[in-house]
C-alpha cells in the first residue's frame, strides 16, 4: 500500500475523490485505495505486478470492505452524476 499513500499525498488538496463503487465523495483521509489486476479484473489490496496494474482506484471503506468479500468483483455503475 505504499504507492497508494504517496498517490494519496499528491492528490489530497488537488482534487475532490469519489468512490468508484458508489460515487460518494469521499474524505481523502478516509479513502481506501484498491488496485486493479488486469490479469483477473478484479480489484485487490495485495501488490500486483507494475505489467498487470490498472492503477489504483478510490472507495469508501464500506465499500472497499463489499468488493474484497466478492472477491474483488466491483459492479459496474453509470457515472452520469460527476461532474
Amino acid at each position: 500500500m505504499k504507492a497508494a499513500q504517496i498517490f494519496l499525498r499528491k492528490v489530497e488538496h488537488s482534487y475532490i475523490l469519489h468512490c468508484e463503487h458508489c460515487g460518494a465523495k469521499l474524505d481523502p483521509k478516509k479513502v481506501i485505495w484498491l488496485e486493479l489486476d488486469q490479469r483477473t479484473n478484479t480489484y485487490t489490496d495485495q501488490s500486483v505486478p507494475e505489467e498487470d496494474s490498472q492503477g489504483y482506484f478510490s472507495f469508501g471503506i464500506g465499500c472497499a470492505k463489499t468488493i474484497l468479500k466478492r472477491g474483488g468483483i466491483n459492479h459496474v455503475r453509470l457515472q452520469t452524476d460527476r461532474i
